[in-house]
C-alpha cells in the first residue's frame, strides 16, 4: 500500500499562528495531501501555496472541505525549482529538506530568506545526524549525505543549521526523538531538529 503523507495536521503549527504578526501568505513545502495547508487557510491565513513533487496530491487537495473564496494553490514541483514572486508570512518545510543535497542546500535557504515578509516566521523539520547513528548506511557521498534506497539524503548538524539561519533571529532549535508508525517499519524513532526563526 502506497504511503500518502501529510494527512494529519502538525500540532506545533497551533504555536505558529500566534507567532505570526501577519496571516497573509502562506507557502507550505512538501504538503503532502495538505493537511496543514487547509489548516493555516482555515485559521487566519488569506492565501497558501502548496508545493509536492507526488501529482496525485492536487487531486486529494481539491476534495478538501473549503470556504466560498477559499482555495489552496498547488504547484507540482519541488523546492529547488520552484519560483514565485509572492512573499510570505509563514513557510513550513516539515520532513522535506533532508531529501536535498548538501550542494543544493544553500541555494534553497536563501530562496526562503527572500520569500519571507519582515518578521516572517519559518518553520522547518529535518533528520538530524543521530538518526542514522548505528544504521549501515553504506554509501556516503557527501559530508553528511547518503545515498538510501536510491536517493540522496542529508542529515543536520546544530553547527550547519546555525550557519544556514544566521541572519535570522532563532526563536526554537531543539533536538528531539519523535515516535513514527508506517508501513513496512512499524512503530520506530526518528531524531530530528525542530525549528523556528524569525527573519
Amino acid at each position: 500500500m502506497k504511503q500518502i503523507w501529510g494527512r494529519t495536521v502538525n500540532t506545533k503549527l497551533i504555536e505558529m499562528l500566534g507567532l505570526c504578526e501577519q496571516k497573509r501568505r502562506a507557502l507550505d513545502v512538501g504538503c503532502g495531501a495538505g493537511a496543514n495547508s487547509l489548516f493555516l487557510l482555515t485559521n487566519g491565513f488569506n492565501d497558501v501555496d502548496a508545493i509536492d513533487v507526488v501529482a496525485d496530491n492536487e487531486k486529494l487537495i481539491k476534495t478538501m472541505p473549503l470556504e466560498e473564496g477559499q482555495s489552496i494553490n498547488f504547484f507540482n514541483t519541488n523546492i529547488e525549482s520552484f519560483t514565485t514572486n509572492n512573499k510570505y508570512d509563514l513557510i513550513i518545510a516539515l520532513n522535506i529538506l533532508h531529501f536535498i543535497n548538501s550542494e543544493s542546500l544553500d541555494k534553497v535557504f536563501t530562496k526562503i530568506k527572500d520569500w519571507l515578509n519582515p518578521a516572517g516566521i519559518f518553520y522547518f523539520r529535518v533528520f538530524s545526524t543521530k538518526e542514522i547513528a548505528g544504521k549501515n548506511f553504506k554509501t556516503k557521498h557527501l559530508s553528511n549525505d547518503y545515498i538510501i534506497k536510491g536517493r540522496q539524503m542529508h542529515f543536520f548538524t546544530e553547527i550547519e543549521i546555525r550557519q544556514w539561519l544566521s541572519d535570522y533571529q532563532i526563536l526554537e532549535l531543539n533536538h528531539i526523538s519523535l515516535p513514527d508508525d508506517h508501513p513496512p517499519l512499524g512503530r520506530h524513532q526518528h531524531w530530528v531538529f525542530d525549528v523556528i526563526v524569525r527573519n
